[in-house]
């Protein structure tokens, strides 16, 4: 007895698939080699024209402040530390009958070290332009971070009583609650923020590029030294600017 098989007959295939599968496989080769070429060759500003073109110190600015972390008024950037050790000196001279006797003089002494701590607020207003290859960023005014940290565990006192004196006590008590007074006004005065500017520069300039080493302008070397201009100093020239130059 023979067995006949019967094959179903085979389904032709429609024209318009057989035209449309090579450009759609062709399609998808292309899409899979420009994937390719992007991560392994980003695509760049060809010339340093296209790189700076269209930029202004509004747009600039508008994308360094977008790079920022979210914006409060409780929201600083911490600048310079500067430790230096205060002295402090109280006296008290007592005479009686009109100076004939001296009744002697009471000595109280502080040597303590003391951390200036110094910062700029976010929030306040920042303005950066583009002058050549030189990106010029004015920064708001340095701020002290009050009150300066005082070091009570490394604090030193030293009393003197006259010869026919009381305790100074009482002198010593009254010299360490000026202390923070007395620092605070230290803190802001010209000649300590002159000592830490070069190091807020630096800091300002650190973080100036972080915020805007991703920018395709910035990636191209279109900045090549950074200055910083703080709004507390007086009108600054480029000369009297530290300059920093970027490794780009």
């Amino acid at each position: 007895m023979t067995n006949h098989y019967f094959l179903p007959p085979s389904m032709p295939v429609p024209d318009i698939v057989v035209t449309l599968l090579g450009p759609l496989l062709g399609l998808i080769v292309l899409v899979a080699i420009f994937g390719w070429l992007r991560r392994t060759h980003p695509l760049r500003p060809k010339t340093m024209a296209e790189a700076i073109a269209g930029l202004t110190s509004e747009t600039i600015t508008r994308r360094f402040l977008a790079a920022i972390p979210q914006v409060t008024r409780e929201l600083n950037l911490e600048l310079a530390t500067a430790t230096q050790t205060e002295v402090f000196e109280a006296t008290e001279h007592l005479t009686v009958f009109r100076g004939l006797l001296d009744l002697g003089t009471n000595l109280a002494q502080i040597h303590v070290p003391v951390t200036y701590r110094y910062h700029l607020p976010l929030a306040a207003p920042w303005k950066l332009e583009l002058r050549g290859s030189t990106l010029i960023v004015h920064a708001p005014d340095i701020q002290p971070s009050l009150p300066p940290a005082i070091h009570t565990d490394r604090m030193e006192k030293r009393t003197q009583r006259g010869w026919a004196r009381l305790s100074p006590a009482d002198l010593l008590a009254q010299l360490e609650r000026q202390m923070t007074p007395t620092l605070s006004g230290y803190a802001t005065d010209p000649r300590h923020l002159d000592l830490v500017r070069p190091q807020c520069r630096r800091a300002v300039a650190e973080f100036v590029q972080q915020c805007l080493t991703e920018e395709p302008w910035w990636q191209h070397g279109t900045v090549t030294a950074l200055q910083i201009r703080f709004a507390d100093e007086p009108a600054v020239s480029s000369a009297a600017t530290v300059k920093l130059q970027m490794d780009i």
